[in-house]
């Protein structure tokens, strides 16, 4: 019986202090990098159960709306599951890399979207997004490739200057450990077992801001009301969302496909462990 998950537990609960945020070394993925993240996403891929719950959570929260912006949307493996299962809403992906757009476009015609669309651009910026009357936004794992504390600033500027009090809004992302041995832990218990997915994932994790950090953000410069929400114990995930809605069974029933597709080792984290560590905080 090994002992590490109990020590990393502790030494996150009793730890107060934050180690020093480490920024990504690359802001923008390319080539075999891009590859490591895409797979990763796979129904045997690590990242394949989170991914599943976080559709699911994006579905109840933009349940109602017309136009969706994804801010950092990647190569669009969560953004066109997104939309295949919401195909009533217009979709439109926001993100720097030419190479992950590329990919996410290939994507969308290969499961034959229409409700898609991407625009290359710095998702800080929000120039021309005004016009499209966007009345749901979303961001997932995109956060932490920003710099510094102020352009996480400039990115909440950006979404309350597109949303209303009615705008759905979900975001979702790391947060940072208090200890770099704690990283050391989820790397090697979720860190997958391609080395490239490891070292993004080890940078992923150092470059997270902390709970607090997105809590003075939040209050600083979103009017929008928001429900806060982190993993139970240790807090290595957030996500932060406007009230759920009504969500129709037959969509419930995609869902419930996508699941079905997944690994048998990914459905049993997506069942007993991962919708079950989220919970809400104040």
């Amino acid at each position: 019986m090994s002992f590490k998950p109990l020590v990393t537990i502790l030494r996150e609960v009793v730890c107060k202090q934050y180690f020093e945020r480490m920024p990504e070394p690359e802001t923008i993925m390319t080539g075999e990098k891009v590859q490591a993240f895409d797979a990763e996403g796979n129904p045997d891929g690590t990242m394949a159960a989170p991914h599943l719950y976080i559709i699911s959570q994006v579905s109840r929260t933009i349940s109602g709306c017309k136009r969706v912006l994804d801010l950092g949307c990647g190569s669009g493996q969560l953004l066109c599951q997104v939309a295949e299962i919401n195909p009533e809403i217009h979709f439109t992906g926001v993100d720097l890399s030419e190479e992950m757009l590329k990919r996410a476009k290939i994507r969308a015609e290969s499961m034959n979207l229409s409700n898609v669309e991407f625009i290359k651009q710095d998702f800080t910026e929000v120039q021309g997004l005004q016009d499209k009357r966007i009345d749901g936004i979303m961001c997932v794992y995109a956060l932490h490739h920003l710099n510094d504390l102020q352009s996480l600033k400039k990115f909440f500027k950006a979404v309350n200057s597109l949303v209303n009090q009615d705008t759905s809004i979900f975001i979702f992302d790391f947060c940072r450990l208090h200890s770099e041995k704690s990283i050391d832990f989820f790397v090697e218990y979720r860190g997958g077992e391609r080395p490239l997915s490891r070292e993004d994932f080890r940078n992923s994790l150092k470059a997270a801001f902390s709970l607090n950090e997105f809590k003075m953000l939040l209050d600083e410069e979103l009017q929008r009301k928001v429900d806060f929400f982190s993993t139970r114990v240790m807090k290595f995930c957030l996500m932060i969302k406007t009230k759920e809605k009504f969500i129709s069974e037959e969509k419930l029933d995609k869902i419930d496909q996508k699941l079905s597709l997944l690994s048998q080792r990914n459905q049993k984290i997506y069942n007993n462990a991962f919708c079950k560590q989220i919970c809400k905080i104040g």
